[in-house]
């Protein structure tokens, strides 16, 4: 009887990081974002799912799929990549965000594949794609 009370705490003990390991969530976030001139681009909304540390996504033109998301994230800091779909296999274009989320918002820096930068920041919402970008 006590084996199998000890096999059982074993069994529990690694069990539970198992489950806390293997957690995801999905945040949908508003972005707005600048080139470093202050010039502004158009609005991007950001379906995540995150698990394990690891992003993964889709950003929006209101409900139109643009690209894909893929990138990480440590206690606050986000860093992840934009791939167009229209791209392919080509990352010529993907841009680069690093930032840090304080709350329900997050800002930082991106850089596209040929130099160009900015800033940018993100909002998290409830909403749609399409009822974010009114």
């Amino acid at each position: 009887m006590d084996s199998q009370k000890s096999i059982s705490t074993l069994l529990l003990l690694f069990a539970l990081p198992l489950c806390s390991y293997a957690s995801e969530s999905k945040e949908n976030w508003l972005m707005t974002y600048s080139f470093s001139n202050g010039v502004e681009l158009p609005d991007l909304f950001l379906e995540m799912t995150l698990k394990n540390n690891q992003i993964s996504g889709v950003a929006k033109d209101r409900a139109q799929d643009l690209a894909s998301i893929t990138g990480s994230v440590s206690k606050q800091n986000y860093q992840f990549t934009i791939h167009r779909f229209e791209m392919g296999g080509d990352p010529s274009q993907d841009i680069i965000y690093h930032g840090t989320r304080i709350g329900n918002q997050i800002s930082g820096k991106w850089k596209h594949a040929v130099g160009v930068d900015g800033q940018w920041s993100a909002s998290l919402t409830t909403l749609t794609a399409k009822e974010a970008q009114r």
